[in-house]
């Protein structure tokens, strides 16, 4: 008790002893949670410290810090778990950087949790929700056509895929797509021996691993 209540009150001052602060937020989760969520004594580099001596706990009380700078959250996202990167992404006033969306962008392939509070990030980029696009369940994919623009002929082509279930979610796939090759370019591209993905959402050529629309065949005869 006594240990809690000097770290509560070093967490409302600036220039309270640094050294004590640092081995109070590696104490137990309780005595150690009102430094990481708001004490001003830790500096970003005694944060990022943090990250790779706490605990499970100590990060996910760090994750939804006040004003989080990216250099933590990188180190966030390096360390973390799952739960703790879900809760860095509903962290409003955290600051992320591109390199930090792209990487879990990526990662949401093998990790379906993060896709809706990375969904909801304002630094997501258009070339990275149409990357994330591909193994984003039904109602999420609506949400990204929603929130980018797209030609609207793709936007009722890619209606109609997830209607008939032609891109129906399938967690296998998703967690192979996290194998993809890490260089992307502007838009999203497979394997260069297989095919080429077009800029506005939909494959000009589909992959072999993807599902062919029903009516495919009939098109490719009209045409």
């Amino acid at each position: 008790p006594t240990r809690q209540r000097i770290a509560e009150r070093l967490a409302q001052h600036s220039d309270g002893p640094r050294e004590l602060a640092m081995v109070l937020a590696l104490d137990d989760i309780e005595i150690a949670r009102p430094l990481l969520a708001e004490g001003a004594t830790l500096k970003a580099g005694d944060l990022v410290h943090v990250v790779r001596e706490g605990g499970p706990e100590h990060l996910l009380a760090l994750a939804g810090r006040k004003d989080l700078g990216s250099d933590v959250a990188d180190a966030l996202i390096d360390g973390g778990e799952t739960a703790v990167i879900c809760r860095l992404l509903e962290n409003g006033s955290a600051e992320l950087s591109l390199r930090a969306i792209e990487t879990l962008a990526r990662r949401s392939a093998a990790e379906p949790a993060l896709l809706t509070p990375l969904l909801a990030r304002p630094e997501l980029t258009l070339r990275l929700a149409h990357l994330v696009f591909w193994w984003a369940p039904p109602p999420l994919r609506l949400e990204i056509l929603s929130r980018f623009t797209v030609e609207r002929r793709h936007v009722h082509d890619a209606l109609e895929e997830i209607e008939i279930g032609a891109f129906a979610f399938d967690p296998a796939r998703s967690a192979a797509s996290a194998r993809w090759p890490k260089a992307w370019p502007a838009s999203p591209v497979c394997a260069p021996a297989r095919c080429s993905v077009s800029s506005t959402i939909r494959p000009a050529n589909r992959c072999r691993s993807w599902p062919r629309r029903p009516d495919s065949t009939a098109r490719n005869s009209a045409t």
